[in-house]
């Protein structure tokens, strides 16, 4: 995905998308 440095700090906010990212998906 972009960069690994950014993922790490919105690790947190990204944990939440990431369920309904998938769902999407």
């Amino acid at each position: 995905m972009i960069n690994k440095n950014m993922n790490l700090q919105m690790t947190v906010k990204t944990k939440k998308l990431n369920m309904a990212f998938f769902f999407f998906c």
